[in-house]
């Protein structure tokens, strides 16, 4: 379907939408850059935890063995001290 309009252009009316159009266009590029503000530190925050996560983990991991290296040297010990201990 093909609409025709012979009416003339109303030259205010098309300054206005345009200058509406482009009052639009600034604020969704605010609003674009204000969530990609946000997005960036969210992304930060985010490695920080897994940074924070990770020093976690590995701490643990030493505790761990710690905790390892300890019941082995305590069954040793027993194993040493346990048949000498009618000795006593």
């Amino acid at each position: 379907m093909v609409i025709r309009d012979d009416s003339p252009l109303d030259v205010r009316l098309l300054k206005q939408k345009i200058a509406e159009a482009a009052r639009v266009v600034e604020k969704l590029q605010t609003e674009k850059q204000a969530l990609s503000k946000e997005r960036d530190e969210a992304i930060a925050l985010c490695d920080a935890a897994v940074q924070e996560n990770e020093k976690l983990l590995l701490i643990l991991s030493q505790y761990k063995r710690a905790i390892h290296l300890l019941r082995f040297i305590c069954c040793v010990k027993r194993s040493m001290i346990g048949p000498h201990l009618g000795d006593w």
